[in-house]
């Protein structure tokens, strides 16, 4: 379930049978569609993309988790989650290469990906007098991981 329904929810958000009026209970009855998919989060270690994966796995969802320097944080995730249905990718979305490898071992696990989500984001910042090939070089990162 999404973190900001959670919230709202309290300790009823891992229950079935509580009344909501403001669409929140047909929003949670909805995430039951994602039983049997296999779905890939970038930036799956911590905060939101954690949330992401752990309300996906509670929806039915077989996640590949991506992270990129966040092992331990994306090995918690997984315990929390259920580890039977995570599958963590270690990938740096930044480097040229990156994409690839994770997109090659997220389809190697179970053979197929229906859906991504794309989460990862990197906010970089340099001065204003940065050389252009430094500039042109963080650019292109942020665009990759973004």
């Amino acid at each position: 379930m999404c973190l900001a329904v959670k919230k709202n929810l309290g300790a009823y958000a891992d229950r079935r049978e509580f009344q909501l009026s403001d669409g929140r209970l047909e929003y949670y009855k909805k995430l039951e569609s994602f039983k049997g998919k296999v779905i890939l989060v970038t930036g799956g270690s911590r905060g939101i993309g954690a949330g992401i994966v752990e309300t996906l796995v509670r929806a039915g969802a077989d996640v590949v988790v991506n992270y990129n320097t966040g092992g331990k944080e994306a090995q918690a995730v997984a315990k929390r989650a259920g580890e039977a249905h995570c599958h963590l990718v270690q990938a740096n979305l930044g480097d040229p290469h990156g994409p690839q490898k994770l997109w090659d071992e997220a389809v190697a696990w179970k053979g197929h990906v229906d859906v991504l989500v794309a989460n990862a984001a990197i906010r970089p910042s340099m001065p204003i007098d940065t050389p252009y090939d430094e500039f042109d070089r963080v650019w292109m990162e942020t665009l990759r991981v973004n």
